[in-house]
């Protein structure tokens, strides 16, 4: 049979595990089969399975759900708040996109950037990590954002940017940060 590829969402788990999402349900591809694992009371509109194996589900309502792979309870986190994009760094950092600026939780607490922290804005929809551990943010109209250490450099449509509404970082091995953008095309930062 096929599978419905609207509105669908898939992870691998550290285990080897495929996590597929329709709608408001969450399935599990193991030993060649599928398993329905939850339902969901909402859409779900991000899919996440972090290093340890730990399912991030975020729904249309705002929600951030924890999942251990091998247990159907949940942990609840930030609520009320639309997420766009769950991204792990390197040092284990989990990083969240939203249109209230970048969420990064270490050691279990959250720690919100936003504005006030000197952001050109708040609604942030890409998070990327570079090899030099730089932190990338893609932003909904103000470009890209760079994070090294606790400097922010931005680029946006002045600095040569075909869209300031980027959606996807990815950096090659040469090391250009490859930006994809909403109607702008793809831009290289090199």
């Amino acid at each position: 049979g096929s599978w419905p590829t609207r509105r669908s969402r898939f992870a691998l788990d550290s285990l080897g595990n495929l996590w597929a999402v329709h709608r408001t349900e969450l399935f599990a591809w193991k030993d060649g089969q599928l398993h329905g694992r939850a339902k969901l009371a909402h859409e779900i509109s991000i899919l996440f399975a972090d290093r340890a194996g730990t399912l991030w589900i975020g729904t249309e309502d705002g929600a951030l759900e924890e999942m251990a792979p091998d247990t159907p309870e949940k942990r609840a986190h930030l609520p009320g708040i639309p997420k766009q994009n769950v991204f792990q760094a390197r040092n284990g950092d989990l990083w969240l996109a939203t249109d209230q600026g970048a969420f990064r939780q270490r050691d279990g607490q959250w720690r919100q950037i936003s504005k006030k922290d000197g952001l050109p804005t708040d609604y942030v929809k890409t998070v990327y990590e570079d090899r030099e551990g730089n932190i990338w943010l893609g932003t909904g109209g103000d470009g890209l954002i760079r994070l090294r250490q606790k400097i922010l450099d931005t680029y946006s449509q002045r600095d040569g940017l075909s869209s300031d509404d980027a959606i996807s970082v990815l950096e090659d091995r040469d090391g250009r940060v490859w930006l994809g953008t909403f109607e702008g095309g793809l831009n290289v930062l090199e």
